[in-house]
């Protein structure tokens, strides 16, 4: 199954730099039922908000002009789309340290479901596990262009009592292959700058990354002109 993840020039970077897969912490989500956790005092969703860690893909057949606008456009023109697959992207992922550090991993796609099925199924779960499970069916249904499979990375409840304070904001994941071997394509925003294909290629060439240049190409997506009321 292809997959996709749109980047922001900066979180490109990062995987050039890093040669690794970044998972924000899931309360730093900006998504509003991201949040449904947050006015919880039940210990278990503090326990989720502060040691969960995510990383979402796109499972269209084809580029999305509502993905490119949502989370490249609109936080800046330049970044790109990484594809790959679902199986080359598991078994590119070197969890051995995390796993070590008392972390778990879940892989799966997403549910969407609605605000009033979610909230049932999360007021009447039955363990942790169960609400961490419900990670992957909490996404209302206005999101279901999004289409996404996700990565999920959860600090395991070491049996002592939960640990609610707030620790990372964000755990990565090494990459097995540091050529990043795993990326079939590399697709430059619709909107980047005229130039930003000549700084990926020397960035990569800089961080020894030559391989991927030949799987750069462009978007043939055309995305819509902001109205005045967008714009102000």
């Amino acid at each position: 199954m292809i997959i996709r993840r749109y980047l922001t020039e900066e979180k490109f970077d990062y995987l050039l730099d890093e040669k690794k897969l970044y998972l924000p912490v899931i309360y730093k989500i900006e998504d509003e039922w991201e949040h449904i956790y947050l006015g919880k005092k039940d210990s278990s969703f503090e326990f989720i908000k502060n040691n969960c860690f995510i990383s979402c893909w796109n499972k269209d057949h084809q580029e999305s002009t509502e993905m490119w606008d949502e989370y490249v456009k609109k936080l800046g023109n330049n970044g790109v789309v990484i594809e790959s697959t679902v199986d080359k992207l598991e078994a590119s992922l070197y969890f051995q340290k995390l796993g070590e550090q008392g972390f778990k991993m879940k892989t799966g796609n997403v549910k969407y479901k609605s605000i009033n099925e979610k909230i049932e199924y999360i007021s009447n779960y039955q363990d942790l596990n169960d609400l961490i499970d419900s990670i992957f069916r909490k996404r209302k249904e206005k999101f279901k262009n999004e289409n996404e499979f996700r990565i999920l990375v959860y600090r395991e409840n070491d049996g002592d009592g939960l640990s609610l304070e707030k620790l990372e904001e964000f755990v990565n994941i090494s990459f097995i292959d540091r050529s990043l071997s795993f990326i079939d394509k590399i697709i430059i925003s619709p909107c980047a700058d005229n130039n930003y294909k000549h700084y990926i290629s020397n960035k990569m060439n800089k961080v020894n990354l030559s391989n991927l240049i030949s799987k750069i190409t462009f978007s043939n997506k055309i995305l819509p002109i902001p109205t005045l009321e967008q714009l102000f």
